[in-house]
Parts: C-alpha cells; sequence; structure tokens
C-alpha cells in the first residue's frame, strides 16, 4: 500500500476482487455450460504435452448430459494430439456420425473356427471332451470374452470322471468321464456367465 492507494497487479486485483463480491445467479443452463467448458479445458492441458489416449465404454447406457461432453470432445480432439476410443450397442445412435475424423467398427461374432482356435489357445495343448467343447462353444455365442472365461473355468475346475479322479491334460482329458457328466459340467460352469453381458459381442467401437 502506498497513500493509501493499492499496489497490487492487476491480474491479482481481480481474482481477489472477485472473491469479495458476490458472484452472480446463474441459471441451470449457464452453471452446465461452465462445468462442460471446464472440463474440456482439463483436456487441453494434458493434450499439449503429450499424446492422450481415452476410453469410453457402454455407450448405449450414457446419460444426456455425458453424451452432450463426449460430443464436444470428439468434436475438439480433432485439432489435438488425442486418440478417443468408444465402444457402444449397435442400438447406439452417435451424433457423430459423418465427422472425417471418426472411424466406426463394427464386431461380430467369431466364426465356429475361430472359437475352436481360442480354446485351443487358451487350454495350451489340453485336449477337451467334445462335449465339453461343443457345450462351450454352444453356450458362449460366438462370443471372445465368455470363451475366455468358460474355457478358464472347465480349466480350473478340471474334469473330474465318475469316481472323482481330477483329469489335467492330454489324452486322459478326452475320455474323462461320462458324456451326460462333461455336459452337466459344462452346463453347471455356464451358469457363472451373466445373461446381460452376453451383449459385448456386436458392438461397434468408435475411434476419433
Amino acid at each position: 500500500m502506498d497513500d493509501g492507494h493499492c499496489s497490487l497487479p492487476a491480474g491479482e486485483l481481480i481474482p481477489l476482487t472477485q472473491q469479495l463480491l458476490p458472484a452472480p445467479e446463474l441459471s441451470p443452463q449457464q452453471r452446465k455450460e461452465k462445468t462442460l467448458a471446464a472440463l474440456l479445458a482439463q483436456l487441453d492441458g494434458p493434450a499439449r504435452e503429450q499424446p492422450v489416449l481415452m476410453l469410453f465404454e457402454d455407450l448405449h447406457w450414457i446419460d444426456p448430459t455425458s453424451l452432450e461432453l463426449l460430443t464436444a470432445i470428439v468434436d475438439r480432439v480433432q485439432h489435438l494430439p488425442v486418440l478417443l476410443l468408444a465402444t457402444a450397442r449397435p442400438e447406439f445412435t452417435p451424433p457423430w456420425p459423418s465427422q472425417a475424423h471418426v472411424t466406426a467398427l463394427s464386431l461380430t461374432r467369431l466364426s465356429r473356427r475361430e472359437c475352436v482356435a481360442l480354446v485351443e489357445r487358451i487350454t495350451a495343448g489340453k485336449v477337451l471332451p467334445d462335449e465339453v467343447l461343443e457345450q462351450i462353444l454352444a453356450r458362449t455365442d460366438g462370443v471372445a470374452l465368455f470363451i475366455e472365461e468358460l474355457t478358464k473355468t472347465v480349466i480350473e475346475r478340471r474334469h473330474a470322471d465318475r469316481y472323482g479322479r481330477p483329469v489335467q491334460d492330454g489324452r486322459a482329458a478326452a475320455g474323462a468321464g461320462h458324456p451326460d457328466d462333461t455336459a452337466r459340467f459344462a452346463h453347471s460352469a455356464t451358469g457363472s456367465l451373466c445373461a446381460d453381458q452376453r451383449s459385448c459381442a456386436d458392438r461397434s467401437f468408435y475411434r476419433a
């Protein structure tokens, strides 16, 4: 202070004044716009320092305000070193279908040959009984996630023959148990899969 006058620089004085004066009342729409603008600004800083990867899942469940923010982000990233990946079910209609920097990829269920190859890769040489393999293929419906989970469950629990002896791998596994026993085993293991999660197939991926 000098002769009763403030000597603070303007850059420091303005924020101080804003704290002392009552803030103007904002409408809900204005508050939302300011919040979205602040969230968008958080993206600019990191992207100026290094490339950024952003992931959004299950857009079919997104609420309107979050979708509004995501739409603004999709528009913003075309000017930034940002890779944005988002997933959704086919019923989701994106509000950015015609933007040149956005790529849509649709995933379908695996073919039988691809399913068998995936099971063989997961079992790493272990031979599953034909009945168990068929149960896995039938109940996972070509969804890679559930082929993997159900096959791992079968391996972890192993196969027990009708006398209760564990059978681990190789030719012994192929002859383990009665066909009805192996079928019931695969059926019970499938019970741990959530029916709603089966929709992970037939998804769309959006890349911006």
